[in-house]
């Protein structure tokens, strides 16, 4: 399983969508579903 779907499926069990996700970690929701995306490094 890819870590982006790794992380969708923790945040769907923790009824959290990739806003609040992204509020959560203090970064945009388009920053969060480029990170889901793999397509950001996280350095």
């Amino acid at each position: 399983m890819a870590l982006g779907e790794e992380i969708r499926q923790a945040r769907e069990e923790k009824n959290l969508s990739q806003e609040d996700l992204a509020e959560q970690l203090g970064v945009s929701r388009q920053a969060m579903q480029q990170i889901l995306l793999l397509k950001v490094s996280l350095r």
